[in-house]
């Protein structure tokens, strides 16, 4: 397996990542151990879910599948998306922020998560807000670095000016929607993170 620097930061991670979308649902508890141990075994340290995700049962599997083994492992989870009916549990606002990185530790069985990324653009939330969360989530040591995802090009540069501004390490990864059908990332998207080192 081959590794690469993750954007600016000193962490590595396998060239492949360990999607877990399904985990859950589509995909058993016993299915989805076969996929992680098998992943172990190929060398693959990487490996990426998100709250949302079958409503929580995919981080929780995640969570007991990499337990015995979790300093190998480079687990990136997500949020924003809503996951409950109440207002403030959603978004990127500074409340749900703090409450979702602990519900997203406790169904990881985790003391830290080594990737949060944010998985809306939450317009209805100062960049500023979510940024110094975010630096005071990693000050306190529940995330050591974050990214991005389903954000626009003009938006990421915005996040990179205000994390200099309030000197908060910047994001180190993104995520954007690109498949072989899919290509729009190529325009914008990816030059910015290249450009930043994302």
């Amino acid at each position: 397996m081959e590794y690469k620097r993750l954007g600016k930061s000193g962490l590595h991670v396998s060239q492949i990542c360990a999607g877990t979308m399904e985990f859950g649902e589509g995909t058993t508890a016993q299915t989805a151990t076969r996929i992680v141990s098998m992943a172990r075994e190929a060398g693959i340290n990487f490996i990426d879910t998100a709250d949302v995700n079958t409503q929580g049962k995919s981080e929780r599997i995640i969570g007991s599948l990499i337990r015995k083994d979790r300093d190998w492992w480079v687990v990136g989870t997500k949020v924003g998306n809503s996951m409950r009916p109440d207002i403030n549990s959603q978004g990127l606002n500074r409340k749900w922020l703090l409450q979702a990185v602990d519900d997203s530790l406790s169904r990881l069985a985790t003391d830290y998560i080594d990737i949060y990324y944010l998985d809306i653009d939450d317009e209805n939330t100062r960049i500023h807000e979510v940024i110094c969360t975010l630096g005071e989530l990693i000050r306190c040591g529940k995330i050591r670095y974050w990214g991005i995802s389903n954000f626009s090009a003009w938006r990421i540069a915005e996040i990179i000016r205000v994390c200099r501004e309030c000197n908060i390490p910047q994001p180190v990864a993104g995520q954007p929607c690109y498949n072989a059908v899919t290509r729009t990332a190529e325009q914008e998207y990816l030059p910015v993170c290249a450009y930043f080192g994302i």
